[in-house]
């Protein structure tokens, strides 16, 4: 015999006997089902934890991979710009030279000119005819030095520019890791932090929720069992009383529970 029939159509004994083992059942049936929702709510934050993990991980992947792209366009912008100043200084000492070489050429064909002169006039073999070639070579060695000069100056400004582009392209490039590192840190520090304040906040509510569940197969238990002790000297209605409750509790706080159960919390 079931205990509704019990309930029912037994004696005042039996009536008590069935009210008492209902009342254990629902608190046999109110942990089972807290124990459950227990056991499926640790296989959630066992996924939640696994996509925690692969989101940071995945995060720092994607900053890695800008880290080393930023590494490598920069050196790239850096040879660049390197190689173009040494081509730049090369081609200066290179025109120096050429320059020079001019110079020498034209000193020489004023001294080739001034000697055709001195012999065309006789005096090639005279003091004024080799005081007039000196001078000239003279003069060729100070264009010389004039252009040698001249090139030395723009030649050590390019050196220092090259320098002074490196130093600050070095600068720049060594912030910008700076900035990229830290942006990883920060970056996965906050994702973590936020995980772990809805992991603790969904951990805190599924206990609730548990509890909560124990709690109301309790009060069912103390209500069918004083509703047994009653039962010795008042008359009422097992039925109404017994099936409200019992529909009541699933209706009312197991099915707001069961509703929420994996329902992230909110702070």
């Amino acid at each position: 015999m079931s205990w509704l029939s019990e309930i029912l159509s037994g004696g005042s004994g039996a009536k008590r006997r069935a009210l008492g083992r209902l009342a254990s059942q629902n608190i046999d049936a109110f942990r089972d089902l807290g124990e459950d929702y227990m056991a499926q709510f640790s296989t959630v934050m066992q996924d939640f934890t696994r996509y925690r993990n692969e989101n940071v991980a995945a995060f720092r992947s994607d900053m890695e991979r800008s880290r080393s792209d930023y590494m490598k366009y920069f050196e790239q912008a850096r040879t660049q710009y390197g190689e173009g100043m040494d081509k730049a200084i090369s081609e200066m000492r290179i025109g120096r030279e050429s320059t020079i070489a001019l110079s020498r050429q034209e000193n020489e064909r004023q001294q080739q000119r001034a000697r055709a002169a001195n012999a065309f006039t006789g005096l090639g073999q005279s003091s004024f005819g080799q005081q007039r070639l000196e001078a000239i070579g003279r003069q060729g060695v100070l264009q010389e030095g004039l252009i040698r000069e001249q090139y030395a100056s723009q030649l050590s400004s390019l050196e220092a520019q090259r320098a002074s582009g490196m130093s600050t392209l070095s600068g720049q490039y060594a912030q910008g890791l700076s900035a990229i590192g830290s942006q990883i840190a920060t970056g996965s520090s906050a994702m973590t932090q936020q995980y772990n304040m809805a992991s603790t906040a969904a951990n805190q509510q599924a206990i609730a929720n548990q509890f909560s569940m124990y709690q109301h197969g309790y009060n069912l238990a103390a209500n069918f069992r004083g509703q047994a002790a009653q039962m010795a000297g008042n008359a009422f209605n097992p039925f109404g009383q017994i099936i409200g409750a019992v529909a009541g509790g699933f209706g009312g706080t197991v099915g707001s529970n069961l509703g929420n159960a994996f329902v992230p919390p909110t702070q």
